[in-house]
Formats: structure tokens, sequence, C-alpha cells
């Protein structure tokens, strides 16, 4: 039997026997915004449990504006226009606004994927700015969470008076879901917040589960570390595997993260009744952009609260990674620690307990996927011997000894868009 499965910017048809119980997960069923433009046009002005944008700010006052970087399929080129507009018409003059992309520990956004990502009419006329969390000078120190975590943030977010935050509400390994305050309290923190929120030791015990957001420490201090600067204002929204826009709200921070989060839980996660022997998991652009991205889809499946596959099951990733491993220093961490040990039961030794570098958290939650299931890499440009040597499989999507058996199989189009798990 064919399926289609995302490969990057492009489709793979698979061939799978079609003797097997084969599952083929449904992608989001939820129809677009027609008009979005006009939708956040009318969020600006009736925003939820806040005042009018307009209302918000004032004509003297500096705005900085938080975007995510290119690994994120947040629309920002249709989010941004009608924002900056808003902001112009309410008197704040250009010169005034910043936009600063939320890189984190990863590499910069070039000036042409602005032009693509945020648009010609914000890449034009506004400032943009690239986080760096490893920069002293671009950094200022605001204290402490009440769990230890320094608050480290971009010294432009302690010098304006209003932060609006752009972004899009996802599934993620940490956080349960992405949006909110991740994009200030990661994107644009210095290296001693991430290290922090991201080392072995503090994920252990953050009850940090991809899907999950209650009772979540990760969450948790998130929000206490935007508390120290003026973020008033977000913007959130949910895409469909294309892109497209499927939910929008803008308002009061808190209160669009929690609505957007209830209704991302609709469109995301998905139960079924029985566990899978192998799963074939496209990833398309951007999270295919390199290898450290593109095994969210594997650790979602594999530490989720109640995992869809079966034990020693094969889980494989379409995906093309065409900037390889990774180029950001979080990605060349990644590399080195997967790369360093012999197997994942001798990186999770070596970190467990311990403060890690920001990046080196993502080996960790391979190495406990790897632990439970094999996870293949199929159709990337990194070498075969290098994906061995890290851990992976780098094999056909069907070992020869699988095809006479019964087997139960999953297909994904899109592998990061959904969150399985089994029916209790």
């Amino acid at each position: 039997m064919k399926y289609e499965v995302f490969h990057g910017k492009k489709l793979a048809t698979l061939d799978i026997p079609g003797k097997w119980d084969n599952v083929e997960i449904p992608m989001v069923n939820k129809a677009p915004l027609t008009n979005p433009e006009n939708d956040i046009k009318t969020l600006l002005r009736n925003p939820t449990d806040s005042p009018p944008l307009s209302k918000l700010v004032k004509p003297s006052e500096q705005i900085a504006i938080c975007v995510t970087d290119i690994s994120r399929n947040s629309p920002d080129f249709i989010l941004l226009p009608p924002l900056l507009v808003e902001l112009e018409k309410a008197g704040i003059a250009r010169q005034n606004i910043t936009i600063i992309i939320g890189t984190g520990s990863h590499r910069d956004v070039t000036l042409e994927e602005m032009k693509t990502k945020y648009g010609y009419y914000a890449s034009s006329n506004f400032r943009i700015l690239n986080h760096n969390s490893r920069d002293s000078y671009q950094l200022r120190e605001l204290g402490k969470t009440s769990s230890g975590a320094p608050i480290v943030l971009n010294m432009v977010l302690t010098m304006v008076d209003h932060i609006i935050n752009v972004g899009v509400t996802d599934l993620h390994q940490y956080a349960g879901y992405s949006g909110g305050a991740k994009t200030i309290a990661v994107g644009c923190a210095g290296e001693e917040t991430i290290q922090f929120t991201h080392s072995a030791n503090f994920l252990e015990k953050s009850g940090a589960i991809p899907g999950n957001v209650n009772g979540n420490l990760f969450q948790d201090t998130l929000w206490e570390i935007v508390e120290p600067v003026p973020f008033d204002f977000s913007i959130n929204v949910i895409v469909n595997e294309d892109g497209k826009i499927l939910e929008i709200d803008a308002g009061k921070p808190r209160t669009v993260f929690d609505n957007m989060v209830v209704k991302a839980r609709e469109i995301f996660e998905y139960e079924v009744d029985k566990g899978f022997d192998i799963a074939f998991l496209g990833v398309p652009y951007p999270k295919d952009i390199n290898l450290y991205q593109a095994t969210r889809p594997a650790t979602y499946q594999a530490l989720s609260d109640n995992p869809v596959m079966k034990r020693d099951g094969i889980i494989n990733l379409i995906c093309s990674c065409p900037e390889g491993i990774g180029k950001g220093v979080g990605e060349m961490r990644f590399k080195e620690k997967m790369l360093k040990f012999p197997n994942p039961a001798a990186i999770l030794l070596s970190m467990s307990g311990k403060q890690t570098k920001p990046g080196e958290q993502r080996a960790f939650m391979v190495a406990q996927a790897m632990m439970k299931n094999k996870i293949n890499i199929f159709g990337s440009s990194i070498p075969n011997k290098e994906l061995l040597n890290m851990g992976f499989l780098a094999q056909s999507l069907i070992p020869f000894d699988m095809f006479n058996r019964d087997i139960r199989a999953v297909i994904m189009k899109d592998g990061s868009k959904k969150l399985l798990k089994l029916k209790s």
C-alpha cells in the first residue's frame, strides 16, 4: 500500500506491505482561516482579556516584538504587518520598535531568511536583531525564579515599555506546548537561563513531557522568567501541516496561551487502542532543517505519558536535514554528546542529575527514546557512518525480516503534528 509523508519541502511516497495492520493517522481535520489578516486586525482592536493595542501603548513609548527563529513554522510574514501598522497608527515611531529574533542557542537567521519569514514590510522598515545568548554585553541579570533559575534576558527587553510576542502554539518536548512565555524566556534568554532550564537535572524533576502544561515546572518557570519585564501582549497561532493558520488569538499573554492550549489539544492529541511495531513519521520543513530539530517527532512518540510504540519498535524519521546535524552552538553540543559515548545508556549516565549545557538536553531526550525504541534516519544528507556512530539506525525503512511477520504499523504524514497515546 502506498502512503505519502513529508520529506522536508517535498512529499515522499512509501510502499508498505498491505498485509500488515497499517494505521494512517489523519492530519489536522480543521479548515484554515479564510482571511487571517482581517482576523488579526480585529483581535488587535478587540483583544482577549486586554485593552485594545492602541490603548495599551502611548506614542512616546518603546516597543520590543519577540519572534521565533527559522526553526519554527510561525507565519510571521502574515502576522507582523497588521501588528506593525496598528502600532504606527497608535503613534509609535518606527525607530521606537525593535524586532528581536528569539534564537536561543540556535544559529542566527540570515538576511535572506528574514525577508521570507518576516516579510518585506518588517524586514525593510524596522530594526531586526538576532538575539545572542552568549554575548554578555547584550544581556542583563534580573534575579532568580523560585526554582533557582537565573533570569538573564536580552537587555533590550529591560529598556522598553512593552513587549509583544508573536509565536506558534505547537507540541513541545519540555514545555508541553510552545507559545506563551517561551519565545522570550528561552528564545531571548542568556545561556545561564537556557542551561538551567534545559539541564538534565532540571528536566528530570520538572514533569516536562510533550503535551503536559499542568504541574510542569519547566512551563511554570518560563512564566516566572518573564515577570520582571513588561510582557503584556501576545499573538499566538496554531498552524496545520501546510503552515496555514487554523486558530489565532491575541491579548493578555497568559490568557491567550491557556486558550490556545485547549484548542491545540483538540487538534494535536490522538488516542489509539493498540500499540505499534513500526512507525513511519514524515518530517516537514522547517522541522527537518537539521537532525537536532528532526528528532523531535521520535521523542514525542517515545516519551509521551502513554506511548504507543512497543518496546524496541522502530521509529522511522523521513527527513532531509539540509544543514546536517545543525550549525548552531546547541546543535554542535548535541552532536558532540551523541558521538562521545558508546550507547544511549552511557549518555544518560553521563548526564542524569547534572547541569548540562544548552543543546545537550536534546541528546538526553534522544537517548531516553533510544532506550525504548530504535530510531532510523532515512533520506537525510548526513553520512550513514556518522548516524551509526551517534546510535541511530541508517537503513532501509523496512527491515527484511519484518516483511513476512504480523506487524502493526503507524504512518503519519507529519510526525510533529500529532501526539499519539494509548487509550487508558
